[in-house]
């Protein structure tokens, strides 16, 4: 699979996932009334009423920093897999992104158990998930935890390597990244 097809296919799997879960929301009776389609202020109680975890975070600025070695491109905003996530990509090497979640924790992480594999980055409990899109290798997640229902997703799509390279390098990736984020409620 060339590398635009996988960094395409990523990105829809990544956004079909975030749809899915936004589509089973609970039923409650009463009469609905229309609200205003604004995102709350930074530190605004999230609709489960606790306060936003990712309010002083920057996603952009977070992938920039923990790339700073390794030769990509400044990342850019990419909504497909969620409002905060962000995205970089370096020819003939492959795609790297960032998604800050605030309605999932690591808990809800839906993927094949044969790949997914629990542990931790600096202390921080994490989950990593070889070749998360189906039928595809190359590509590699680890989710770090922030709380119970918020987590950061960081991915890699390798325009040429094994599952296991890209395992690793988005392994060293988010051990960089881990520092970044708040700690965990």
């Amino acid at each position: 699979m060339n590398f635009t097809v996988r960094r395409t296919v990523l990105l829809l799997t990544a956004a079909a996932a975030l749809v899915l879960v936004g589509a089973c929301t609970p039923t409650e009776t009463g009469n609905a009334t229309p609200t205003a389609n604004q995102d709350p202020p930074s530190g605004a109680p999230t609709p489960s009423g606790e306060a936003d975890v990712f309010a002083d975070v920057e996603e952009c600025q977070i992938l920039d920093k923990a790339l700073v070695n390794e030769g990509f491109p400044p990342a850019r905003k990419e909504t497909a897999g969620g409002e905060r996530g962000c995205i970089t990509d370096k020819p003939r090497y492959g795609t790297v992104g960032i998604v800050l979640d605030d309605q999932q924790g690591i808990d809800d992480v839906k993927s094949d158990p044969s790949k997914l594999f629990g542990g931790d980055v600096n202390g921080r409990r994490s989950l990593l998930d070889k070749e998360s899109l189906p039928s595809t290798s190359g590509d590699c997640t680890v989710y770090l935890e922030v709380a119970a229902k918020a987590r950061v997703m960081v991915n890699t799509a390798l325009s040429r390597g094994t599952t296991d390279e890209a395992c690793e390098f988005i392994s060293r990736v988010s051990v960089a990244v881990e520092p970044q984020l708040p700690k965990v409620k």
